[in-house]
């Protein structure tokens, strides 16, 4: 019975001493978890910080297009301002004088050229016979 006592005390021990070995791998696992706790927190706002820059860099990149398209409208319209002008200048220096035909159709010819509507008398015509 002594023997089997002792054995007893044995694996008493022996178990004592691997639940102990078991905490301690625990507590080593529970204090990494929480040393790195705040890397994973940052880790998290570090990315929604890159999805917020992400969504801000594509909304720039629309704004941008939307301004190139803008200025190639206004430069455009600037162009097409600067030729009405002409075309006035020439009408009203041709009513003036009478004279300056050779100006009328050049700036006609360039006014055509920019609104890609070209008008001749034969065109002009047809029209208004289907309109009859």
């Amino acid at each position: 019975m002594d023997q089997f006592m002792i054995y007893v005390g044995y694996v008493t021990a022996i178990l004592c001493c691997f639940f102990t070995v078991i905490k301690f791998i625990q507590w080593i696992v529970s204090a990494k978890n929480k040393i790195q706790e705040p890397n994973k927190l940052q880790d998290g706002r570090i990315l929604a910080v890159e999805t917020r820059c992400d969504k801000m860099q594509k909304h720039l990149n629309e704004i941008d297009d939307h301004l190139s398209r803008d200025s190639k409208r206004l430069n455009d319209h600037e162009k097409f301002m600067e030729l009405s002008i002409k075309a006035q200048l020439a009408l009203v220096n041709h009513a003036l004088s009478g004279n300056n035909i050779d100006e009328l159709e050049s700036v006609k010819d360039e006014f055509c050229e920019k609104t890609s509507v070209v008008f001749t008398n034969k065109e002009v015509r047809e029209r208004e016979e289907e309109n009859k």
